[in-house]
This record gives C-alpha cells, sequence and structure tokens, in this order.
C-alpha cells in the first residue's frame, strides 16, 4: 500500500510531526511505502531523507484565516488569503500529479488545518485520512476558512475519513460514525536514557521543567506566576524553573521575561531554548509542568511519564482525558491536577516535600498507564488498520 502524507510544518521538535515520525517507521515496518509532502525545506526533511522516505516540498499554507494581531496584519489580511488561495491551487495540482505518479493509495493528511490533501484526493478518487490534533480554535486560536461550518461541510461532501487523537477531540469536532476512530498517539522511550527506577525528589536535580513553545496557548506566564509564589516561601530549597522550548510568539516571551524581572526571578528561571534532550531533561526534573488551556492530547505529559517523570497538569482538555484515563486504570492519580495559579504553587510546595514512596507509586502508575495505552506498536497497529478497513471497503 502506498500512503501520501500531507504535513503542515518541518519542525521535528513538534508533537504532531513526531507523532507522524512514529507512525512512518512503524508502518513501513508493515509494509505500507511512505511518501511526503511538506511545505519548506525545513530540518525534517533531512529526517526523511536519512530515513529514506521520498518527499515533496511544495509551497501551501494551512486554511486557516490569516492572524490579525497587528495593524500590519490587518493591512495584509486579503492579500495573504489572495496568496494562500493561488498556493492553494498550485499545491493541489501538484499533490495530484504525485498521486497519479506513484498511485497512491491513500492520502493521511497529519492536521485538520490543512485541506489541500482532501481536495487533490476527492478530485483523484483516492480516499483521504484527515488527523484531527487540535481543537484549532480554543487551543491555537486558529479559524478554519470560510467558516467552521462549511469546513465540516466539505467533510462530509469529499467523504474523509478521520482520525482523532483523544476522545475529548473527536467530541468536539463531532466526528461520529463508521468513518471516523479515535487513535492515541504512540510515544515511544529514548533509549539512550539510563534506568531511572530509583528516581526520587531527593535525588533529582533541583528544578521544575517547561516543556513547549513559548506562546500564549502553553501558559507558561501562569507557571512563572505560581513558580514566583512557591520560590517566594522556599528559597532554601535553592528549586529553580527550567524552560525548554522554542520562541513561537516574541511579544508574549517578552512579558514572561518582564514578569521574572518584576519578581527578581532572573537567577532561578532559566529559558534553555529548543533542545533535543527533552527526555534528558525530563528525567532529572523535580516534575514536567503542562499547563496549556486546552491542550488537545499533550504529548509533553506521556513523554514525562514514560521517562519516569512526575507530572503536573491543568485539569482540562487532553491532559485532564490523560489523568482521568490513569485513575480509571488503577483506582488512583497518576498525576497531580491544578486549576488555578494558587493550586499549582500549592502543588509545587507538595512535590517539594513529597517522600520516596508516594513519588515512586504515582510515577510507577503513570508509566504503565503510558505503556497500556499509549505504546508506539498499539498506535502504529490501530492506524493500519484502519488503512485497511478503508482500502477493503473501496474494493468491494
Amino acid at each position: 500500500m502506498k500512503v501520501l502524507y500531507i504535513l503542515n510544518s518541518t519542525t521535528i521538535t513538534g508533537g504532531a510531526t513526531k507523532s507522524l515520525l512514529t507512525l512512518l517507521q512503524g508502518l513501513k515496518e508493515k509494509g505500507i511505502t511512505p511518501f511526503v509532502v511538506v511545505p519548506d525545506g525545513g530540518d525534517l526533511c533531512k529526517v526523511l531523507k536519512d530515513k529514506g522516505i521520498t518527499y515533496f516540498v511544495l509551497r501551501y499554507s494551512t486554511t486557516t484565516y490569516p492572524s490579525l494581531s497587528s495593524s500590519k496584519d490587518k493591512l495584509l489580511f486579503l492579500p495573504r488569503i489572495f496568496r494562500w488561495k493561488l498556493w492553494e491551487l498550485n499545491a493541489v495540482s501538484q499533490i495530484k500529479g504525485i498521486i497519479k505518479e506513484y498511485n497512491i493509495d491513500l492520502v493521511h493528511t497529519n492536521v485538520s488545518v490543512e485541506t489541500v490533501g482532501l481536495r487533490a484526493a476527492y478530485q483523484m478518487q483516492v480516499p483521504h485520512i484527515m488527523h484531527f490534533r487540535e481543537y484549532a480554535d480554543i487551543d491555537f486560536d486558529m479559524h478554519y476558512y470560510p467558516s467552521k461550518k462549511k469546513y465540516y461541510s466539505l467533510l462530509n461532501k469529499f467523504g474523509t475519513y478521520t482520525i482523532s487523537i483523544t476522545k475529548g477531540i473527536q467530541m468536539y469536532h463531532n466526528l461520529c460514525g463508521e468513518r471516523h476512530r479515535q487513535i492515541y498517539n504512540g510515544i515511544e522511550l529514548d533509549k539512550n536514557l539510563v534506568d531511572n527506577n530509583d528516581k526520587h525528589i531527593l535525588c533529582s536535580e533541583s528544578y521544575f521543567l517547561f516543556a513547549g513553545r513559548v506562546e500564549p496557548a502553553k501558559g507558561l506566564k501562569q507557571v512563572v506566576e505560581a513558580f514566583a509564589i512557591f520560590y517566594a516561601d522556599n528559597k532554601e530549597k535553592d528549586i529553580h524553573l527550567k524552560v525548554a522550548g522554542s520562541i513561537a510568539d516574541e511579544e508574549y516571551a517578552e512579558s514572561i521575561r518582564n514578569l521574572i524581572s518584576k519578581y527578581e526571578l532572573s537567577e532561578v528561571v532559566k529559558f534553555l531554548g529548543p533542545r533535543h534532550d527533552i527526555a534528558d531533561l525530563m528525567s532529572k526534573s523535580i516534575a514536567t509542568i503542562v499547563s496549556s488551556n486546552f491542550e488537545a492530547f499533550g504529548r509533553c505529559l506521556p513523554e514525562a511519564m514514560l521517562n519516569r517523570c512526575l507530572t503536573i497538569g491543568k485539569d482540562t482538555a487532553g491532559t485532564k482525558e490523560q489523568y482521568d484515563n490513569g485513575l480509571n486504570l488503577y483506582g488512583k492519580e497518576i498525576g497531580l491536577r491544578y486549576n488555578t495559579t494558587e493550586d499549582l504553587a500549592s502543588i509545587m510546595k507538595t512535590v517539594s516535600i513529597m517522600d520516596k514512596q508516594q513519588y515512586a507509586s504515582m510515577v510507577s502508575r503513570a508509566e504503565n498507564t503510558v505503556l497500556q495505552l499509549y505504546n508506539a506498536e498499539k498506535y502504529v497497529s490501530e492506524v493500519y488498520d484502519f488503512y485497511k478497513e478503508i482500502i477493503n471497503k473501496i474494493k468491494n
């Protein structure tokens, strides 16, 4: 079976890209021949080349409205829509050519905010899967063009299939019926990490970890504010906050720096920038904090759990769903939930004095939850079975 994947980004640290790479590797082992379309020649292209995967660089952008966050954005709003539509027409035409030349059996778009693959597949009468990895509007403030209603109508008109990464995402987009599946992402353990079974608070390095892009959606501001409350009464513990991730919003990042300066935290809050050793940072931290208001799945959360790191997460959306899954499995919490800034500060204090047995028990439950529900083999097998079901349905 030949499958063409349509990506919206070549950033290799993004959760959607990581999940796709796990999928590609597993599906290749099952006999799938993957081809990949990307919107630019970024870092992912080298990874694909090293893996021997054929890829094509085309110019296109997401099927969402341009930003209106500045005066310049407002001035360029209509020209940007015109440019995007022109790119879309060209990209659809080129993707149709790829489908024909390589006898593609199925097209799989990696995120829901991109429709060039959907349009090309429909015109070539090839089945298409839209992978819903985001709420779009309430998590990233992205709005489907020309409207959410029209977007959903397009999915139904073209008869596309869907995969949702959580039950919450599936319910939010009302993706019910035989054409739709809910399949959790697969998480792989970093094989370079040493055995960390005896880790607990007393042998960890003294820092909390925030791992994610620096942008409003990820909630770093609340983490810094909570840490300021915690640190004011716990300076003697010499616990720091490390921020690992790229700056996606410079204005927001500057507001965080001002906040750090206001609370006199410059010596204990450190920006590490983009990192390729996140698993190692997790394994050595006191806890990883996931603070997004509406995290679709929150890949950072199970990655931390798999690396035997205690997690603190906002009790909403995908983060809540993962905690609820663990609670349903074991009857006990697998992480520490919070809602308000004060809650988070209080939990930081709790974690800083947590005893070894309590820490180890929660970490073990969390790790086992990931191994049971989000393992890579299960993820790959469920997607592969969906592929086969779609192809068999068409043949019959």
